[in-house]
């Protein structure tokens, strides 16, 4: 058996007033140090998953999703990724600029043959965690996750979504140097012009933008 020393990250973040139910830690700061967060004890065998321990963590410092909101019951389904205490920052103060990276929705995890396996987080096991924990491939401390009602990471660099918006890009900067207007008429079609290139650019946007995903620094999968 295992205890988990889970700490609240911030109050309930991004969304309407209603996605989170119970208590919402309105002054809780989310830059803050770790040692006043509010935590509670949980505790598993090594068999059991994050998901379970998270979730026994939500119920005890009382808040929970809402599910006419968020269509979940479950806090470990409700949110994207999980962090973990890391001593070199955050008994001083947590740092923003960690995130996204340490905010992974998947872990890597060793197995007996020495290979790598990543995972969602909710389905790693304890045992699974301080096996990656040993190997250094875990940001943090196994036994001090972090719980945060929301989701603080984004893949905003991610390889699937990137390459579109930057060709859109590449269409709008190659627009403004080669079409230098040089009378009112020219300047009124060319804005008529760059608008249109603006729009595919909000297109792969719409198109591309990152869905709540994020890959771990520490994944070399």
């Amino acid at each position: 058996m295992k205890t988990f020393t889970v700490a609240l990250m911030g109050p309930p973040f991004f969304g309407t007033p209603d996605m989170w139910l119970g208590e919402q830690f309105a002054d809780e700061d989310i830059d803050g140090p770790y040692e006043p967060r509010p935590k509670v004890a949980v505790e598993a065998d090594e068999d059991d998953t994050l998901d379970l321990v998270i979730n026994r963590a939500a119920d005890r410092l009382g808040i929970r999703p809402n599910p006419s909101v968020l269509g979940q019951t479950a806090m470990s389904a409700s949110i994207g990724g999980i962090a973990f205490y890391y001593a070199l920052t955050d008994e001083t103060a947590y740092q923003r600029d960690r995130a996204p990276w340490a905010w992974p929705d998947r872990l890597v995890i060793p197995d007996p043959s020495g290979k790598r396996t990543v995972k969602p987080w909710q389905e790693v096991t304890v045992r699974e965690l301080l096996a990656a924990s040993e190997e250094g491939l875990l940001y943090g401390d196994p036994l001090r996750p972090y719980l945060y009602p929301g989701f603080p990471q984004g893949d905003i660099l991610g390889p699937d979504w990137l390459p579109p918006v930057v060709d859109a890009a590449t269409k709008v900067v190659e627009f403004a140097k080669g079409h230098a207007p040089t009378s009112p008429g020219q300047a009124a079609n060319d804005a008529i012009r760059g608008y249109g290139v603006f729009k595919i650019v909000k297109a792969a946007w719409g198109r591309w933008r990152p869905r709540r995903r994020h890959r771990s620094k520490w994944d070399d999968s």
